[in-house]
């Protein structure tokens, strides 16, 4: 094969090359608002059971007083999702906020 043999191939790919950008375009004005809303609805979920699940675990004292008050836990939680995440509520509540403006 010879070293230019793909200059003589491009422009037989112009006009498909020149004619992906408006593909492009209807395709993402026809799919990106249900795109969007699906990907807001899936992070809200996951932001959702991550919170839940971590006040869950936590209790109501724990969540909201333990610092305050000196109110603390015998050991350290480990179950999930304290085993994935080190702070599942600040990352929950994050993905709550994204996903809503993203939805």
């Amino acid at each position: 094969m010879q070293a230019n043999a793909h200059v003589r191939l491009l422009p037989a790919t112009l006009p498909f090359c020149a004619s992906v950008p408006s593909r492009l375009s209807d395709f993402y004005a026809s799919h990106l608002p249900q795109l969007c809303k699906g990907i807001g609805l899936a992070l809200l979920a996951t932001g959702t059971s991550l919170v839940a699940s971590a006040f869950a675990r936590l209790g109501i004292v724990n969540t909201y007083l333990g610092d305050y008050f000196g109110f603390t836990m015998d050991k350290k939680v480990t179950a999930f999702p304290f085993n994935v995440l080190n702070s599942p509520m600040y990352t929950g509540a994050s993905l709550n906020f994204f996903g809503a403006a993203v939805r």
